[in-house]
This record gives structure tokens, C-alpha cells and sequence, in this order.
């Protein structure tokens, strides 16, 4: 599975491929460490892997048939960032501490779970829908741009982040582990920064002129009603390559 992972991972040159590596590294948890006879997984601890499995599947079916990249290198040291992040800080911290025996599932009530459980399904159903609406914005080998509608573009630029974080959140309270909640801390403040640049790069480039749309004022980056800060970048600077999906 490792090898695998960085063979796409070179290949594409992109962080997707090596996001499964959070469901090997649940896996690999359960079964070298906690594989005791006497041991049953509780229901919270069940939902939750098929959550991160059903999850990690979506992102992967993204990567074949979904985003389209619009750069074919990355700098080395995002190799270790993005390995970091999914493998430590989301793989094995999350699974070390959700898997464990002595794990005691929050004692919400069965309305408060399925509503967390159907909002996290919700949540990845919306941003896969963001995914295929920025991917019909631009044809494949065209440098069309356009301005995104629906899913919750409508308020923010980056309804794809919003929705991802959304998902990290109701996971996050559903298994009630400080690590889920470190996770989703840590995701959602890098994809706010991703937002506001491509927020300011919206503002840039349909600025209406030359014939341009003029991009909607109300919409915010990355949350409805806040984040918009576009004082803080007046030139877009890519940090990392960026996907064109």
C-alpha cells in the first residue's frame, strides 16, 4: 500500500493520491494493536471507519475521473507536509486514540448521532457536487474560465473547502476525540488560506474589464458572511499547485 501511494503520488504529483493513506493507516492500527479476540468494536468506533473509508473512496474516484491538475510538479517538501498530515496527524493519531479499547463513545442521544452521521454524508455529497461544478467550468484542454454557481457558491468562492471542513466537523463531534478536532483545526485554517488566494485570484481576474464578468461582491472566501480579507493578498501568489477540477 505504501509503495502504491507514492507511485500515484510521484505520478500526478498531487496530495489526493496518498489520501487513502489515512484508511491503511486505521487499518494497519486495528489490526496490529488492538486484535484481541475478546475485543468488539462499539458503534460509534464502526460508523466511524465507514465514514473515513466511504470518505477517502470518494476522494480517490475524484483523483481518476474528477480534478483536472493544472501543474505537473510540487515542491519535495510537500511530500512530507501532506504525508504528515494524513498519515500522523490523521491516520495514526486519530486512529490510535478512536480504536483503542478503553475508547468511550460520546453519549449523545440516537436523534443528535444520525443527524452528525447524515450531515456528514451530506456534506461529502456537496462537495463532491462543487468538484464536478468546477470541473464543467473549464473543457478539458481549454483555458476558460468561469465564475462558479451553485452548491454554495452562491456565498463563498471555495464551497469545495467549505464542505470538506463541514465534513471534518461533524466527524469530529460524532467520535468527540481531541484528535478529530486537532485534524479538522489544522485542515480547515490551510484550506482558508488556499481560499483567500483563490478568492483574490476570482477578484482578479473578473474584474470586469475587457469584457470580463465582474465577480459577485457578497460572496465571501471560504465561510458564509466572514473571511474576506483580501487586503491580506493584492497579488496571487500560489504557495503549492492547484488542481483545476
Amino acid at each position: 500500500l505504501f509503495d502504491l501511494q507514492f507511485f500515484f503520488f510521484f505520478k500526478q504529483k498531487t496530495a489526493y493520491e496518498i489520501l487513502s493513506g489515512l484508511v491503511g493507516s486505521e487499518m494497519c492500527i486495528r489490526d496490529r494493536f488492538y486484535s484481541s479476540p475478546n475485543y468488539i468494536w462499539n458503534c460509534t468506533q464502526k460508523m466511524a471507519f465507514v465514514m473515513v473509508i466511504i470518505h477517502y473512496l470518494k476522494r480517490e474516484f475524484e483523483t481518476l475521473f474528477v480534478h483536472r491538475f493544472g501543474n505537473d510538479t510540487m515542491p519535495r517538501y510537500r511530500v512530507i507536509i501532506n504525508s504528515s498530515h494524513y498519515w500522523i496527524l490523521g491516520g495514526a493519531l486519530i486512529a490510535y486514540f478512536l480504536f483503542r479499547p478503553e475508547y468511550e463513545p460520546p453519549k449523545y442521544p440516537s436523534a443528535v448521532c444520525w443527524a452528525l452521521i447524515g450531515g456528514f454524508f451530506l456534506a461529502e455529497f456537496m462537495n463532491l457536487r462543487c468538484h464536478y461544478i468546477l470541473k464543467n467550468l473549464r473543457p478539458e484542454g481549454s483555458k476558460v474560465r468561469g465564475i462558479p454557481n451553485g452548491c454554495g457558491f452562491g456565498l463563498v468562492s471555495c464551497a469545495n473547502y467549505f464542505w470538506e471542513t463541514m465534513s471534518w466537523l461533524t466527524f469530529a463531534i460524532f467520535i468527540n476525540c481531541y484528535t478529530g478536532y486537532l485534524f479538522l483545526i489544522v485542515s480547515a485554517g490551510q484550506m482558508a488560506q488556499w481560499a483567500l488566494k483563490k478568492h483574490a485570484r476570482y477578484y482578479k481576474d473578473f474584474n470586469g474589464n475587457d469584457g470580463t464578468q465582474k465577480y459577485p461582491r457578497g460572496r465571501k472566501a471560504i465561510f458564509p458572511f466572514i473571511l474576506q480579507s483580501l487586503s491580506l493578498i493584492h497579488i496571487y501568489e500560489p504557495t503549492r499547485p492547484l488542481y483545476i477540477s
